[in-house]
């Protein structure tokens, strides 16, 4: 660590920020390390040509290269500016990982939502009614239940028939749940109701191998269909089948508690998404917030 700051603190942006793209880079696929990284160089450009490094910017700097004015001499579109913005603030969140005191000059700029994609997180009464239509359920109800327990520790559809009893702490409350690209492995938090629903099914289950076994080993690709299949049938037996609500709309409302309570930062995490923009663009989150 203490070579890696020595090599931060040395050399000009340019040499900075590539130390800082083989950093981030470590755990992306080089389609999106080769483009955010471009565009990480070229504000690292700008900066060098002005004789500052990554630790000499300010908020101005930022907003000169994300609002530039592209090659072909057009207003560049609220895409390429949410890219240009994360690509910045990844060298500066890797910089930190090196440094905690390295100052991030991101944080502050205002760019323009994406339009809503149509799955919002759920609210806290919704949630009850969603709990209580599973628990309703006339057969597999703890079953159907573990599911809503695992969406609540914000497992994705891909990840809840690969989540096994090996994973789960019950006495924590915490499930490693494994990723699913391009989701990251991480580890998620059970809610008080989550964690009694479990104990339940765990004793009526075998308590061993998968949380939410697969009903037909032979079918396993189906299993995440069955899983937004099942999903969906709680939220309209729940009656909030016209509410514009999703399977994904669970993990999302433990996302927005992470935001409430700890910031985008925390909320990306739990999401396991890998870009700042990508969880304030799923939550709805502006950035002069």
């Amino acid at each position: 660590m203490d070579v890696e700051r020595s090599a931060l603190n040395s050399g000009d942006a340019l040499a900075q920020t590539d130390l800082l793209v083989t950093i981030w880079g470590s755990d992306r696929m080089g389609s999106t390390v080769e483009r955010l990284g471009g565009l990480a160089r070229q504000f690292a450009t700008g900066l060098a040509g002005r004789g500052l490094r990554l630790q000499d910017a300010e908020i101005d700097d930022v907003e000169r290269y994300v609002f530039a004015i592209t090659r072909r001499g057009a207003v560049p579109s609220a895409g390429t500016q949410r890219q240009r913005r994360t690509a910045v603030a990844d060298i500066y969140r890797a910089a930190r990982t090196i440094d905690p005191l390295f100052p991030d000059p991101t944080t502050g700029i205002d760019l323009a939502s994406k339009p809503p994609a149509g799955t919002r997180p759920v609210t806290g009464n919704e949630l009850h009614l969603i709990r209580t239509a599973a628990l309703g359920r006339t057969r597999n109800a703890l079953r159907a239940a573990a599911v809503v327990a695992l969406c609540e520790a914000t497992a994705t559809t891909g990840e809840l028939l690969r989540v096994s009893w090996a994973d789960t702490d019950l006495d924590t409350g915490q499930v490693q749940l494994p990723g699913a690209t391009p989701i990251k492995a991480r580890i998620g938090t059970l809610t008080s109701w989550g964690v009694g629903v479990l104990r339940h099914w765990h004793a009526h289950s075998t308590g061993v191998g998968p949380v939410i076994p697969s009903r037909s080993a032979r079918r396993a690709h189906h299993g995440q269909a069955g899983m937004v299949s099942l999903l969906s049938q709680l939220i309209s037996q729940a009656g909030l089948a016209r509410s514009g609500l999703r399977p994904a709309s669970i993990r999302l409302w433990a996302a927005q508690t992470e935001l409430k309570q700890h910031g985008i930062e925390a909320a990306a995490r739990a999401l396991g998404v890998r870009s700042l923009d990508t969880a304030a663009d799923a939550l709805g989150y502006r950035w002069s917030q």
